[in-house]
């Protein structure tokens, strides 16, 4: 992929294919907060963003599906309740590369990798109101 032209470069190449000379072109910037949420309300409030299909499960199915629901819902309790979850290492190196955890995961609690790799942080906290500047 081509990295973008910054806008001097691409106001210089516009520049030079003129034949005036000049060149209008300005750097576009990017939307606010406000105007991407606009955006995306009205982009999903459309009805052909979303499609229903009704699924047919034969009885056989449902039930195998309930069975397998039923085993893993009992999975999780079990782990909750002794507080030991099972590590996921089939996905250790999905993507080709490691997990963003996976140091953390490896030091077995070691507070070395987690203090210098990791920052602990309030979940959502790029959604709180910053603080009134003091004065």
């Amino acid at each position: 992929m081509k990295p973008r032209k910054s806008i001097s470069n691409r106001r210089a190449e516009l520049i030079e294919k003129s034949k005036t000379g000049k060149s209008t072109a300005k750097q576009k910037m990017p939307e606010s907060d406000e105007e991407f949420q606009a955006r995306l309300a009205e982009k999903y409030a459309a009805p052909e963003m979303f499609h229903r299909e009704k699924l047919y499960l034969s009885r056989d199915r449902f039930d195998v599906l309930r069975a397998e629901l039923w085993q893993l819902t009992k999975a999780f309790l079990d782990a909750r309740n002794s507080k030991v979850f099972y590590q996921n290492t089939a996905f250790c190196f999905n993507y080709n590369r490691p997990c963003a955890y996976f140091p953390v995961c490896r030091s077995n609690g070691n507070p070395n990798v987690i203090e210098n790799f990791y920052t602990i942080t309030a979940p959502h906290e790029e959604l709180r109101t910053p603080a009134a500047p003091a004065f």
